[in-house]
């Protein structure tokens, strides 16, 4: 299909790019004390420019060959450049977004599920524990992903500029302090789902192939979600607080 055609191509065209990228680092130097909002908005809004300025150069000259390439060996294969520039940067801020958002969620879902303030080693513990998450929803068409965002984070429908704020009422801790959708979130999922679908929005006539990222892999095996998520988790500890 075009859309595994696009999405092998975005796998090579970032693997070339991933060696513009940090190295996988352990969590040593992660801030225990939980940022602010507008802390963590920031972060991501560097996290997402930092990522660009590491990654863009090389990712679009691979990107463009590799479609063109595409094009001519596939019979009725074809793309649009500006819609996969938007496509691009949209994944890109939401992937950030993502991370800083849940990370942002964590402290306020703690305090709401189990009536106190979470201390240092607890929150560290959940935080890695929105990793299950994140990687639950990287298996979600695209366009059911958007409906997660329009539905839990309480934003209106289009890219958005800053940090998600994810609504608590759509979210538990599991026994081992994962994070997860709850029976709530999924009727609300599935509700926005619907509207864009009676708004001709929804583009799901396609099997769901997943996150591109998760076929873009490292010499040790550690995939473009994983990498990043442990760079973003590096870059709290370089935060004061």
């Amino acid at each position: 299909s075009q859309k595994k055609i696009r999405f092998n191509a975005l796998a090579q065209a970032y693997k070339q790019a991933l060696v513009s990228l940090p190295k996988r680092q352990a969590n040593s130097n992660f801030s225990r004390s939980p940022l602010s909002y507008q802390e963590l908005n920031q972060l991501a809004k560097q996290m997402i420019q930092e990522f660009k300025d590491l990654s863009d150069e090389k990712f679009w000259q691979s990107y463009w060959r590799l479609l063109e390439k595409a094009k001519s060996e596939n019979p009725g294969f074809d793309y649009n450049p500006i819609f996969e520039k938007e496509h691009i940067n949209f994944a890109i801020r939401n992937a950030f977004y993502g991370y800083f958002g849940l990370i942002a969620l964590v402290p306020r879902l703690y305090k709401k599920q189990f009536h106190r303030e979470i201390d240092p080693n607890e929150y560290y513990k959940a935080c890695l524990g929105t990793r299950s998450l994140i990687y639950h929803l990287s298996k979600f068409h695209f366009d059911v992903f958007r409906a997660f965002i329009y539905a839990t984070a309480n934003i209106s429908e289009g890219v958005n500029s800053n940090l998600h704020v994810f609504d608590t009422k759509f979210f538990d801790f599991n026994e081992a302090l994962e994070m997860q959708l709850n029976t709530e979130a999924r009727a609300a999922i599935k509700a926005q789902t619907e509207k864009l679908a009676q708004r001709n929005k929804l583009r799901i006539e396609e099997p769901t192939l997943g996150c591109p990222a998760l076929l873009v892999l490292d010499e040790s095996g550690n995939d473009l979600i994983d990498l990043c998520f442990d760079w973003s988790l590096n870059s709290l500890g370089l935060q004061s607080v």
